[in-house]
Order: structure tokens, then sequence, then C-alpha cells
């Protein structure tokens, strides 16, 4: 939060102190840290039917079919999803984590129970 605040405003303010003319770069720099940090300044929306699940951001959508879950992970408030059915390095980068407001625990059991009922693949404890 604070910190993310301080970057956004921070850095385009150092930009511009450094050519007070120029007014470019400095809304170039404020235009480029949103554009990163929109994922942690706006909603993502997360949808999980039959065929897959969606994830919704505000500039972008990603659709991911229920054969790309190769394996998920329940976590206290978080499931974790996987494309691949072994740990590795990248799914880090290329899996999906569904957050949950605190104390969701029969939500997230839901979500369990949907994925073990609508897909086949490997469920880690």
């Amino acid at each position: 939060g604070i910190i993310g605040v301080f970057f956004l405003i921070g850095i385009p303010l150092v930009v511009w102190m450094q050519e007070p003319q120029d007014w470019f770069m400095p809304a170039f720099a404020l235009v480029f840290l949103l554009g990163i940090l929109s994922a942690f300044f706006f909603p993502t929306d997360y949808e999980l039917d039959r065929t897959g699940i969606s994830m919704r951001r505000l500039f972008y959508r990603k659709r991911r079919g229920m054969k790309w879950i190769r394996r998920w992970k329940v976590l206290p408030e978080a499931i974790f999803l996987s494309p691949y059915s072994q740990p590795c390095w990248k799914e880090r980068f290329e899996g999906i984590f569904l957050f949950f407001p605190p104390k969701q625990g029969e939500l997230i059991a839901q979500v369990e129970e949907f994925l073990r009922k609508h897909h086949s693949g490997n469920y880690i404890q």
C-alpha cells in the first residue's frame, strides 16, 4: 500500500525534478508504474466453471481451460492452481492463486469440492 504509493508518486517526482520543463518522462514513469502495479491497486475477478477459469483485471482478461489445471493446492486463504503436474520453478509465474477473504473456509471447501468433481488433476495436501 504505502510503499506502492510512494513509488508511484516518488519516482515520477524525482524524474520531474531532474528536468522541470519536461513533462513527458514523469508522465511516462507514472503510467508505466501504474501499469506494473495495477494488480495491487485494482481488484481481480475470478470465475470458475466447468470449462475452466477466467481471471479479469483492469486492462485484460485471461482464460484457462480445465485441462490447463494439472495440480492444485489448498492453502489457508487461497487455492493455488498449477499448469504442471509436478512442482517446478516456472509454476510461480504461470500458476494462478485464487485468494479468498479471511475466515472463508466454507468457500474454499466448495471450490475444492468443485475441482475434485470436475477435474482429474492432482490434489496436493
